[in-house]
């Protein structure tokens, strides 16, 4: 591996990846991409039940120790991702990061030159444990290339308000207290939600889907005791599975995330694990 070349992985606006060189910081790195990835390749963490799917990976700080991680099923197609596995394998190590060292993640890639495709609730967990600024290296020491992406990366933030013009508002307008008056009285009544408290109000949000047939189905957190929530975007695509009659039932027409925070300036964060649920059903 001693060889092998690597390339930096930026994401540009319009979603294409480009690569470029590794900046002067990152080759000082090398040695600790070529620890991860080798320790990663060992890895015999992964035990994929029912995918049969080896998700090989490890983790570190840069000049410590990197430990083998993995994707663990069980249940009925219930998993641990390796993500998650690599951060509770940091945690046993580390206990918490370390303050203004390098975290890197590596995850052994299917293909020369692929960008591991990391999952919304595997997002939500490493944005949670390490932030945004930590780096993935992604290869195999039998590739000649290894890729290296900052997380930075895979985050979607940078929202736009919208330049409508004046007909539109007033419709929105509309919509908006419409939707309000069903939150006030569909939304809140399915909450099931005594255990996440006042911590990220920002994520406190609702959601209404509408669908191709003028229907509206509404999400709420529900979290029960053994805190495997089900948010709430994908509690109103459930709903819709449940209702559909035809084909048009599936179409979606507009997603509302309803927040009450908006009046006190605060932007509701999305969990990426919702955004994914919602593509998903959207494909």
């Amino acid at each position: 591996m001693r060889n092998q070349k690597f390339k930096n992985a930026i994401l540009r606006v319009d979603g294409k990846i480009f690569f470029t060189e590794l900046s002067e910081e990152q080759k000082k790195r090398i040695p600790d991409y070529i620890e991860v990835l080798r320790t990663a390749y060992g890895s015999d963490v992964p035990r994929p039940s029912f995918s049969n799917y080896f998700s090989r990976e490890a983790i570190g700080i840069v000049g410590g120790p990197k430990v083998p991680a993995g994707n663990i099923e069980y249940g009925v197609c219930k998993a641990l991702h390796g993500e998650e596995a690599a951060v509770a394998a940091f945690r046993a190590i580390y206990r918490r990061k370390p303050e203004n060292e390098k975290v890197i993640l590596g995850i052994i890639a299917d293909q020369p030159e692929e960008v591991p495709a990391l999952c919304g609730n595997c997002r939500d967990i490493l944005l949670d444990e390490f932030g945004s600024d930590f780096e993935i290296v992604a290869g195999s020491p039998e590739f000649e290339v290894t890729i290296v992406i900052n997380m930075k990366n895979y985050l979607f933030s940078n929202f736009e308000e919208g330049n409508l013009p004046c007909a539109n508002i007033i419709i929105m307008t509309s919509i908006y207290k419409h939707i309000m008056k069903y939150h006030k009285e569909v939304t809140k009544k399915i909450e099931n939600d005594v255990y996440s408290g006042d911590l990220h109000p920002e994520r406190k949000y609702y959601a209404m889907i509408n669908t191709l047939s003028r229907d509206n189905y509404f999400g709420a957190l529900d979290i029960m005791c053994d805190y495997h929530p089900i948010y709430p975007l994908r509690d109103a695509i459930r709903q819709i599975r449940r209702a559909g009659r035809e084909n048009t039932s599936f179409v979606i027409n507009g997603v509302y995330i309803l927040f009450e925070g908006l009046k006190n300036k605060v932007m509701p964060h999305v969990m990426y694990k919702d955004r994914q649920h919602l593509l998903e059903f959207n494909i």
